[in-house]
């Protein structure tokens, strides 16, 4: 991350007021996966995972993982994130709606790091 960024994202974390305003606007392009976290970070659409996938996200054993985490559990072709005990049905629904939409994720590219991006207006 560059020094700007973190100088930005530091402010933010000690502004509670302000983290709700930086999660809408910023979004993580995804390289090599290892610092945008699966469930908390903007990288997979317009929102983060655990506000798409609510429920999912409360089974999740590791809340905080990164997506190189989650992908390598399986290779690059599937996700499987940990839950901390077996699926409904109606959850395994909503698993399968998750790995769906993730199918149109870029793939990981080794030592190529993640970048924070600025989505809202520049000005």
């Amino acid at each position: 991350m560059s020094k700007i960024w973190e100088d930005i994202v530091g402010i933010v974390v000690s502004k509670p007021e302000m983290l709700g305003f930086f999660h809408s606007n910023t979004t993580i392009e995804l390289r090599d996966g290892l610092r945008a976290k699966f469930w908390l970070d903007n990288w997979a659409g317009s929102v983060c995972l655990k506000d798409m996938f609510p429920r999912l996200f409360l089974l999740a054993l590791n809340k905080s993982e990164s997506v190189s985490i989650v992908r390598a559990r399986v290779g690059q072709h599937d996700w499987y994130p940990l839950f901390r005990r077996s699926l409904f049905v109606w959850e395994m629904e909503e698993l399968d709606r998750l790995k769906g939409m993730l199918l149109n994720a870029s793939e990981l590219r080794v030592n190529v790091t993640d970048k924070l991006k600025w989505i809202a207006d520049p000005s």
